[in-house]
């Protein structure tokens, strides 16, 4: 106590004690929650959330400071907070998103952020516009991006580092791919269903083929 947590890091903070008092869990924390929202709330600048009070502009990166408000804000039945949430995402993350993130640099680390932050606000408004934001954000990792190539391949299933000056970088690290995997994740987990109930509507098929197979033998 008594030092500010920087707005990244204590965006952090506000989306763990969401969680755990949704949990039944440490409900002393919801005193920091309400203190910790008025800190994001407060470091903004012409109703942009920003990182650090000093900045002359956010980054994307690690910046999740729009989700973490609008669930905060659901939680606590405070509409304030969301609409700050809202305003921030419309006036800072929907331009970037719209552009296909046309930036000097940008990582699969904050498009999932810029990601993250419409699609809570599209769970928590249900506002369509955040629904077709967090549609768009994804599709960066396909062709929608100043490279015009998929960031994810999908054939050998990694991630790409991110785009330089238009440029795809064909590095894959880890953090990329943790990222990535979490943005795509609905995508992902969809693709997996399918494919066990494939599996599932073949396997008395393969099965019987196979017993039958050894029978002739």
């Amino acid at each position: 106590r008594g030092v500010v947590a920087p707005a990244i890091v204590r965006a952090i903070h506000v989306l763990t004690a969401v969680e755990l008092l949704r949990a039944g869990r440490m409900p002393e924390l919801r005193a920091d929650l309400e203190a910790w929202c008025e800190e994001l709330a407060a470091c903004r600048h012409s109703g942009v959330l920003f990182d650090d009070p000093d900045q002359h502009e956010p980054h994307l990166w690690a910046h999740t400071q729009e989700g973490a408000l609008a669930d905060a804000g659901a939680y606590l039945g405070r509409d304030d907070l969301v609409q700050v949430a809202r305003e921030s995402a419309l006036r800072y993350l929907a331009p970037l998103i719209d552009s296909g993130f046309d930036l000097p640099t940008v990582q699969p680390d904050g498009v999932a952020c810029a990601l993250f932050g419409v699609e809570r606000l599209a769970a928590v408004t249900g506002e369509r516009r955040f629904t077709q934001l967090a549609e768009r954000a994804r599709a960066w990792f396909d062709e929608r991006n100043p490279a015009g190539r998929p960031v994810y391949d999908r054939a050998a299933g990694k991630v790409h580092d991110g785009i330089d000056l238009g440029v795809l970088n064909g590095h894959s690290g880890a953090e990329s791919n943790i990222a990535g995997a979490q943005a795509l994740l609905p995508e992902l987990a969809s693709s997996v269903v399918a494919h066990a109930a494939a599996i599932e509507r073949d396997l008395p098929e393969m099965l019987f083929g196979a017993i039958g197979s050894t029978t002739v033998r």
